[in-house]
């Protein structure tokens, strides 16, 4: 199951906000931070050390189905600067692999992705490692998996032998 609240490093599941980089989503698999359908994710990438931050966010059990991410830079915190943009986002299988892998980050959806077995799945986002930059992420489910008609079909039967 999916969850329905939100855990991001903004509000952390509250009402009021945190400032940029007051919180930091981890960047392993199984935390709190969590992310609920059609709900947004703000976060921060603060770089430390020249080293890039990962940010990263459980969607839950996903059901069977169509999906779509979108992560966009957005300034949540006018206090902080940040310019540095998102290097990457990647949506992970529940072992932590990667399903799929966006570079380019444009206005609209991100990453179209089809669950064929209820699993759960993560979103990885990497930010640069020279600046910072604040975020707005979110999925949601955009349909269900085609139904296939699996039925025998007989034409002109015939059999052989007695009926009783």
């Amino acid at each position: 199951m999916s969850y329905a609240n939100t855990y991001d490093e903004r509000y952390y599941g509250t009402y009021t906000s945190s400032s940029a980089g007051f919180r930091d989503a981890p960047n392993y698999t199984n935390s709190v931070y969590v992310l609920a359908e059609s709900s947004a994710a703000y976060g921060a990438l603060v770089y430390a050390g020249y080293t890039k931050d990962t940010d990263i966010y459980s969607l839950g059990i996903l059901s069977q189905g169509t999906y779509e991410i979108d992560v966009s830079t957005y300034k949540w915190d006018y206090s902080n600067t940040g310019y540095a943009g998102i290097n990457k986002i990647r949506l992970l299988n529940s072992y932590g692999g990667t399903v799929e892998t966006d570079y380019v980050l444009t206005y609209g959806k991100d990453i179209a992705f089809t669950v064929e077995s209820s699993s759960t799945y993560y979103l990885e986002i990497v930010g640069n490692f020279y600046s910072t930059q604040q975020y707005k992420a979110s999925y949601t489910r955009t349909g269900d998996l085609p139904v296939s008609n699996n039925a025998a079909t007989f034409s002109n039967a015939t059999y052989v032998g007695t009926l009783n």
